[in-house]
C-alpha cells in the first residue's frame, strides 16, 4: 500500500483500520490516540466495521470502549450490526447491543438485521434482535418481510 502525508494508505485506509482487519490488538491499542474512530475507507468501513468481519471480539470491545460508532453505515448503508448478523456473530451482536446499535437500520435494499439473519437461517442472532425490539413488520425494497 501506499501512504500519504496524512496516515491514509491506498483505498482510504488508516493505519488502525488495517491493525483491526488483521486482529492486531496490541497495534491498534497503541494507534487509538492518534487515530479518527470513525474514519472510513473507499467502501465507507470504519475500524469497528472491519473488526467486525473479522471477527475480532477483543478489537470490538476495545473499539466500542474508546468511541465508536455503533451505527456507522458503509457505503452500500450496512450498519456495524448487520455486519455482524451477515457474519453470524451473536458474541459481537450483543455488544453492539448494548453499545446501542440501531436494530431496525436498514440497508439501501431495505434489509435489515433480521432480515439477514432470518434469510441465513441464523437463529441466535435472530433471537438477540427480537429480544431486543426489531420490527418485525419492515419490508424491504420489494415489499419482501
Amino acid at each position: 500500500m501506499i501512504m500519504a502525508r496524512t496516515g491514509v494508505v491506498s483505498g482510504g485506509y488508516t493505519h488502525l483500520m488495517i491493525a483491526c482487519e488483521e486482529g492486531d490488538l496490541e497495534k491498534a491499542r497503541s494507534l487509538l490516540a492518534s487515530s479518527n474512530l470513525n474514519a472510513k475507507n473507499q467502501h465507507g468501513y470504519t475500524s469497528l466495521a472491519l473488526a467486525i468481519k473479522g471477527g475480532f471480539l477483543d478489537l470490538v470491545k476495545l473499539l466500542l470502549g474508546n468511541g465508536a460508532s455503533p451505527n456507522a453505515i458503509n457505503n452500500a448503508g450496512q450498519s456495524p450490526l448487520f455486519l455482524a448478523c451477515w457474519h453470524n456473530r451473536p458474541a459481537i451482536v450483543q455488544l453492539l447491543l448494548e453499545a446501542k446499535a440501531d436494530v431496525n437500520l436498514a440497508d439501501q435494499r431495505g434489509w435489515t438485521p433480521l432480515m439477514i439473519s432470518a434469510y441465513h437461517d441464523f437463529e441466535e442472532v435472530a433471537d438477540l434482535l427480537l429480544r431486543h425490539g426489531c420490527n418485525i413488520e419492515h419490508r424491504d425494497c420489494v415489499s419482501t418481510t
